[in-house]
């Protein structure tokens, strides 16, 4: 579920805020229950009878049912995606103390043979 924003392969994941989350997972099921939407809701259905009323209500059950199961989705993706930014960070770090490392053994190696 690509929900996250752009990251380089193997960076950082993007970092959203709550609502930018939410409105993204939710455009995708029922734009009604977006925030920008729900103040347009009252306009929009103030002629609906009783039982159109309880059918919207049960679709926006179903719509929050459905987002839960997204969300999920998009934390465990967001999850394997922040691992593998660790992993790649933890393999540079360390890279990078051995190399200081080697070149500092290799001064001291200089060193002791020129004296």
């Amino acid at each position: 579920m690509q929900i996250m924003g752009s990251s380089d392969a193997g960076g950082m994941p993007a970092i959203l805020t709550g609502e930018k989350i939410y409105n993204r997972i939710m455009a995708k099921i029922d734009e009604d229950l977006t925030t920008s939407h729900l103040q347009l809701l009252p306009e929009k259905y103030k002629n609906e009878t009783k039982t159109e009323a309880i059918t919207r209500a049960e679709r926006y059950n179903k719509a929050f049912t459905e987002y839960a199961h997204r969300f999920s989705e998009f934390v465990n993706d967001w999850n394997k995606q922040f691992n593998c930014y660790r992993r790649k960070a933890m393999q540079y770090a360390e890279k990078t103390m051995r190399s200081e490392d080697e070149s500092r053994m290799n001064n001291t190696v200089t060193f002791s043979t020129q004296s």
